[in-house]
């Protein structure tokens, strides 16, 4: 088996380089584009949920008491919660301090497993203490729990938001981002493929050339030295002929 040139093992070493390089580029940049995805997702659901809150407290501050038993909360929000999940676009679901639901949008019967008709981890006289917002990620759902406390700093109410991840919904500057992004590295790839073509032809021929010339190495006779402006290894090299030369 015939030994890969000089030439052609430099090539592959640069060019082992170039891609290794660009893969780990690749992989930080597709990690952060991941996480500013992930941001973007969580400050979305932020904001919803936000708009969801006050939609809730201002339906509450139009009644002329504060409810406060389960079946007076169910009659407030039995037919409104349709109506707030069908603006803001969102699943939710209304609970009791006592962890019982009192009102569900209406998909709830989709989602039962992320709302229940009870919540299992109350305890069983009810929770009145705030804990404050939680966000539990399932992968392509995030559903975020927040209260709605009373005068007292209490909790009224516990809400649950689903929010269903989308990718579709990025923003059209993410993705174009993204897409100049790869046309930079496919033109820095080719760009690197170039130049390690260049160098590996540039180190190879002026090897081929002390190699040729040493090869014209004779005893007794003017052997022509050879010139080199760069004191590099190749200039080492160079520099041991035309002492090899003189001595002869």
């Amino acid at each position: 088996m015939r030994f890969l040139t000089l030439r052609v093992r430099t090539f592959l070493f640069m060019m082992l380089n170039l891609l290794l390089a660009f893969l780990l580029t690749g992989a930080f940049s597709l990690f952060h584009f991941q996480e500013e995805t992930t941001d973007y997702h969580l400050q979305r659901l932020e904001r919803k949920e936000r708009a969801i809150i006050s939609h809730i407290e201002y339906v509450i501050s139009g009644q002329d008491s504060v409810p406060r038993s389960y079946d007076e909360w169910s009659s407030l929000f039995n037919e409104r919660l349709n109506e707030i999940g069908s603006v803001h676009k969102l699943d939710l679901a209304i609970y009791h301090p006592k962890g019982e639901r009192i009102a569900a949008s209406v998909n709830a019967a989709e989602n039962q497993g992320v709302l229940p008709e009870r919540l299992n981890e109350f305890p069983k006289g009810g929770r009145r203490v705030p804990l404050g917002r939680k966000v539990d990620d399932s992968g392509d759902l995030l559903i975020s729990t927040s209260e709605i406390l009373d005068a007292d700093k209490e909790v009224d109410l516990i809400v649950k938001t689903l929010y269903r991840v989308d990718n579709s919904a990025i923003p059209e500057s993410e993705i174009e981002y993204l897409k100049q992004l790869v046309f930079v590295y496919l033109f820095l790839l080719l760009l690197g493929i170039v130049l390690a073509f260049v160098l590996s032809n540039y180190i190879s021929q002026n090897m081929r050339r002390v190699i040729e010339q040493l090869k014209k190495v004779r005893l007794n006779k003017t052997n022509e030295k050879l010139d080199w402006r760069f004191n590099d290894e190749i200039g080492e090299l160079i520099q041991q002929y035309n002492d090899i030369v003189e001595q002869l």
